[in-house]
């Protein structure tokens, strides 16, 4: 009796069972592959943005190196904050685009450079925030500690091809 019911089991049940998973699991695809058009659409909203913040301009980066400085130093001015450092511009060559990496170094308390932060993120689109990074400072004749912060803003272009 017993042989029997494992007969019947290997010869009916477990191809019953694989069907069912198998249904399952082709349920799951069908869903996945109903949503794909939205997903789809998504994506190819999130590449336009990207393309559109990708510039062909070659005078790009003294616009972007004077709005910074212009930004940077009205912010600091009216907030009573130190700039400490602008520097000029990282180029980084990959393939056909130019990417830049522009440095910003300010000194104040932590509200108003978190705030600053803010202010380059949302007021402001002069390039996407890659870093930011905190630290404190000592001074060694007055042993005075201020906290500064180091903002790294990208910038990417497309570069022009000369023909």
């Amino acid at each position: 009796m017993v042989v029997f019911f494992f007969i019947a089991y290997r010869m009916s049940f477990i191809k019953t069972i694989e069907k069912k998973h198998l249904i399952r699991e082709l349920k799951t695809n069908l869903e996945v592959i109903e949503d794909a058009p939205v997903k789809i659409a998504g994506m190819q909203q999130q590449l336009e943005i990207i393309k559109g913040k990708i510039v062909v301009n070659d005078t790009l980066s003294d616009n972007v190196q004077h709005s910074i400085l212009g930004i940077t130093g009205r912010y600091c001015e009216e907030n009573r904050i130190n700039l400490i450092e602008i520097s000029d511009p990282v180029v980084i060559e990959r393939g056909e685009y130019l990417i830049e990496i522009h440095k910003i170094k300010i000194e104040g308390p932590f509200i108003k450079l978190n705030c600053f932060i803010y202010v380059l993120e949302q007021q402001y689109n002069i390039g996407h925030i890659a870093s930011a990074q905190f630290q404190s400072h000592k001074e060694r004749r007055t042993g005075k500690i201020s906290l500064w912060l180091t903002i790294y803003l990208q910038n990417i272009k497309k570069r022009e091809h000369e023909t």
